[in-house]
């Protein structure tokens, strides 16, 4: 399974990866293309190179990290220091 990373770097930065900022990503291509397209418009990426980077994963595991926030069915956010996590 692929994810899409993408970093952005000053110009002409896109060869050496260690230069990358990273940026966002998606699990779905297309939607990696569409927000790529709305960085290209934004002034906060003028004049950057933006580089797309396709990842092999071997999927999620949901016990890697904390959880940091928490949004009920019924929209309700909830205060994650009250409650214990498995």
């Amino acid at each position: 399974m692929n994810c899409y990373r993408i970093f952005i770097s000053e110009s002409g930065g896109f060869r050496d990866s260690s230069k990358y900022k990273y940026i966002a990503e998606f699990a779905n291509p297309k939607a990696a293309s569409n927000y790529v397209q709305y960085m290209y418009c934004k002034k906060d990426y003028k004049g950057k190179d933006i580089i797309i980077m396709a990842v092999d994963v071997n999927g999620v595991d949901p016990k890697d990290g904390r959880v940091d926030g928490v949004i009920t069915s019924i929209g309700e956010s909830l205060n994650v220091d009250e409650f214990e996590f498995y």
